[in-house]
This record gives structure tokens, C-alpha cells and sequence, in this order.
């Protein structure tokens, strides 16, 4: 498929094996051994074999023989009717409804075979064209057709316009996702899990640098994903609701539900655990996936995975960190939810519990009474993709967004927050103990670096 196609999801067809009612060689299971001597019949609309549907098959690890080629999935049952040594792949509908004309017989896959995701392809010169809209919606109809004949409901979600598509309640999981971490965990479980997501609801976050909204959003278009903004969505429809990055409460029953929790609980319960986490110095971060519970943060653990660290460390840096935690644990509970398998945690030990603040605006202030090494902690905790470290340089407010404490001098009259020395243009300001060197500054409001301050006797607070 050439790069920058649009394209859409349209079914995800698990695949099944089938053979004809007078083949002898197979019982009425059909062992690995058996499958890949088997002489097998593929459709391919080129003729070729690599083009096959079912070739997710020839790219795994099993090994097959190939004995014809055709590019007509009507005739295999014909085919393996005349042909009794001969076996097929094909999506479970279409074996479902051969079964029905007792021609063939559909035995247990001798393993988890592959799906295959049937998608429609657009070039984005006609993504706007309101002839091929018509055609795309008219195509995708029969999809949402099928899944409200399986006795789904959701007539409201019908509304929903054309680029946020109907929640598909056959698929059991709606996904609630943001941030660089909501990204990262899409990103890296839609190629292998994406038939699992119903669909995807993406959060918004104006206070930070880079929310991700259109980041998302744009995984979701590539590969067919029905999704809509927070604001837009209505309801779940789908069996689980996971929630990654969200800092919403949502609906839905507590033993369906599983959040992603920013720490190893039972520690750092409640809010801004990674922020909090860095200003006091911890060097062991992780993710929790937990399930839903009426007390924030308290349900049962699923899975967790930690990372350590080193300082200094920013909160940007630290981020990155943690979503390679994310994405292992966000695959695991999408694998044992591919598998059929029913999710257990563990309860919480609650003699081990400490909880976490919020924090709004007055949280950002700088407290120049603390240690430098504390302070330089507090910088780094509060940069990017947050506002920065809060403070007032002469009375004009400011952003300290990078820092690092230097070694400390005799003062006899310590006042903290007067600035001491000026050190490759960058002020260096006394704190509580210590001193801290500011690396980049910024005041509110307004355009381009506050550095050099353009004076010597400055006083901040």
C-alpha cells in the first residue's frame, strides 16, 4: 500500500480451517503436525500465493504446503468436496456458512490462527470528496448493519458524525486515552490488539505543551478505529473501559474497568504521582493497571511494572521512562483479553499506603527557604510538558524552567532567594542551603528568554 493512503477498518475476520466431509486423514481435531503436511487451497485476487488472505499465516512461524491458488473464496468448498486431501483457511463467516451446506466440516484450528483485518484505502485527494464520503459511509454501513442484527444496542450512537463511527459493541474494550503516554500505549498495541478496541475516546489537556489529541487521533484514522473527542462521547457500549493518562471518572462497572495508575500502589495513591514522586527524590517509578474501585486508586492490582532512575532526571525524561511501562502493561491485559481469559488482580496492601496531593497553580511556587537540591528537583519536576517552576524575579512574574544546585558558600546574612553570583550569564540565587544555578528562565507573558536579568541586585520570590 503506497505511504499517506487513508484507510479504514471493516471487519477484523478470525480465521478457520476447513476440509471437505470426505476427507479420512482428519478426525475431528486436526493436530499442527497435520495442518502443515495437509496440501492446502489459498484465494488471492493476483494468483500469487504471497498475496494470499490468509498469508498472516506464511508470516508467523507455521510452515505450509501449498497446492492451489485461486482467487474465488466461493469455490474452495467445491474444491475440497472433489478434492478430500485438500484443506483451506478462511474467515470463520465464511466457514460458518459453508458448514451450512454440508459440503465441508470446520474442525478446531490446531492453534490461535492469525486474524485478518479487511480494510477499505482512500487517497487523501478524495478525503473531502463528498461523492467518495458516500461511498466510503455506504461501504462501512454493512459493518455496523451486522453488528445491530447481533442484538447490540446504540441507537444514539448512530449520531455520532461519519469521523467518529458507531462504538462497535461486538469487540470488548473502549479505550480512554491522552498525553504522550495515551499515544504510546495506542501506538504500540494497535498493529497486534487493535481488534480488541470498540473505541477510542481521546482526552484534551490545553495546559500542557503537547496533549497528543491530534497524535492519537490520527492512529485511530490509520487504522480504523471509531473514536471521539471527551466532549463528544456519549456512552460505553463495549464489555471493559480502559483508561490510560485519563484524569476523568467514568461510568462503568468497577470489575470492568481498568485504569493505569502512575506508580508502584499501594504508594502515591491519588494525584500527580510523578511530579510528586521527583520533588521528593524517589528512585523507582512504575505503572499499576488496576481495576475501577469507589475509593480513588484502591482496586485490585492486575499487573505493574517499575523502572529506577537516576538524578538529575526531568519530569519530560521520566515520562519517557514510564511509558515503556505502559505499553507492558497495557499489553498484557489486551493479551489475556485476546485470549478469552478472565482478569484477576491482587488486593492492595493497605498497611504500605501513602497517597498523593493535588496540585494546582500555588503547587508551582518556589519556596526559596528549601535546600537547593531540593529546589533544583522542583524545577525539573515542573518543566515541560508542564507551565515550569513559579516564581517572582523584582515582582514580575516568572517560569524557571531548568536549574541545578551548585556548591554553597559562607553567607553571614543568608537571606534566601537574593541573587548571589552571576556565572556564564546565569544567575545563581541563594536558597535555604545551597545555591542555585538557573539555566533557562522565561517571565509570563511574555516573548523570548528572561536571561541574562540585565542587573545584579535582584531579588527573587
Amino acid at each position: 500500500m503506497p505511504e499517506g493512503m487513508f484507510q479504514q477498518h471493516l471487519f477484523t475476520h478470525p480465521f478457520v480451517t476447513i476440509m471437505g466431509r470426505a476427507n479420512r486423514r482428519i478426525g475431528t481435531t486436526i493436530s499442527m503436525e497435520e495442518f502443515c503436511a495437509m496440501k492446502h487451497v489459498v484465494v488471492s485476487l493476483s494468483g500469487r500465493s504471497v498475496d494470499a488472505y490468509d498469508r498472516v499465516i506464511d508470516e508467523s512461524s507455521i510452515k505450509r504446503s501449498i497446492y492451489l491458488v485461486t482467487p474465488h473464496f466461493l469455490v474452495v468448498p467445491l474444491i475440497l468436496e472433489q478434492n478430500p486431501d485438500l484443506i483451506a483457511t478462511v474467515p470463520r463467516e465464511l466457514g460458518t456458512t459453508f458448514d451450512k451446506y454440508k459440503a465441508i466440516r470446520v474442525p478446531p484450528p490446531p492453534t490461535a490462527l492469525p486474524r485478518f483485518s479487511l480494510r477499505q484505502h482512500w487517497h487523501p485527494r478524495l478525503h473531502h470528496d463528498r461523492a467518495n464520503l458516500w461511498l466510503r459511509q455506504l461501504v462501512k454501513k454493512p459493518s455496523r448493519t451486522i453488528r445491530s442484527r447481533a442484538g447490540k444496542t446504540g441507537a444514539a450512537r448512530g449520531r455520532l458524525p461519519y469521523n467518529h463511527p458507531m462504538p462497535n459493541t461486538s469487540k470488548p474494550l473502549t479505550a480512554f486515552l491522552m498525553t504522550e503516554k495515551g499515544h504510546a500505549f495506542l501506538k504500540s498495541t494497535v498493529e497486534r490488539h487493535g481488534h480488541l478496541f470498540a473505541h477510542v475516546v481521546v482526552g484534551e489537556d490545553e495546559t500542557l505543551d503537547k496533549d497528543y489529541r491530534d497524535e492519537i487521533i490520527a492512529l485511530c484514522e490509520a487504522h480504523g478505529l471509531p473514536w471521539s473527542l471527551r466532549k463528544d462521547f456519549k456512552e460505553i457500549g463495549s464489555e471493559y473501559a480502559m483508561a490510560v493518562s485519563w484524569r476523568w471518572l467514568i461510568q462503568h462497572p468497577q470489575d470492568k474497568l481498568i485504569v493505569f495508575h502512575d506508580s508502584l500502589l499501594p504508594r502515591y495513591r491519588g494525584f500527580a504521582p510523578l511530579i510528586n514522586g521527583l520533588i521528593n527524590g524517589e528512585t523507582r517509578f512504575g505503572v499499576s493497571a488496576i481495576f475501577g474501585a469507589s475509593d480513588f486508586d484502591t482496586g485490585d492490582i492486575l499487573f505493574q511494572a517499575g523502572v529506577d532512575v537516576a538524578y538529575p532526571i526531568t519530569i519530560a525524561e521520566l515520562i519517557g521512562k514510564i511509558t515503556g511501562c505502559y505499553v507492558e502493561t497495557g499489553m498484557r491485559v489486551l493479551e489475556a483479553l485476546d485470549a478469552g481469559q478472565a482478569l484477576t488482580g491482587r488486593a492492595q496492601d493497605n498497611v504500605a499506603t501513602t497517597y498523593s496531593l493535588w496540585r494546582d497553580e500555588q503547587d508551582y511556587r518556589i519556596d526559596w527557604s528549601r535546600s537547593a537540591i531540593e529546589l533544583a528537583r522542583f524545577v525539573d519536576a515542573l518543566g515541560s510538558p508542564y507551565k515550569g517552576a513559579a516564581c517572582l524575579v523584582d515582582g514580575r512574574p516568572a517560569r524557571i524552567l531548568a536549574a541545578e544546585a551548585v556548591g554553597d558558600v559562607p553567607i553571614e546574612n543568608r537571606t534566601a532567594g537574593k541573587l548571589l553570583f552571576v556565572r556564564e550569564g546565569k544567575p545563581v540565587v541563594v536558597c535555604g542551603s545551597g545555591l542555585l544555578k538557573i539555566w533557562k528562565l522565561h517571565y509570563e507573558n511574555e516573548p523570548g528568554d528572561g536571561l541574562p536579568l540585565g542587573k545584579y541586585r535582584v531579588r527573587f520570590s
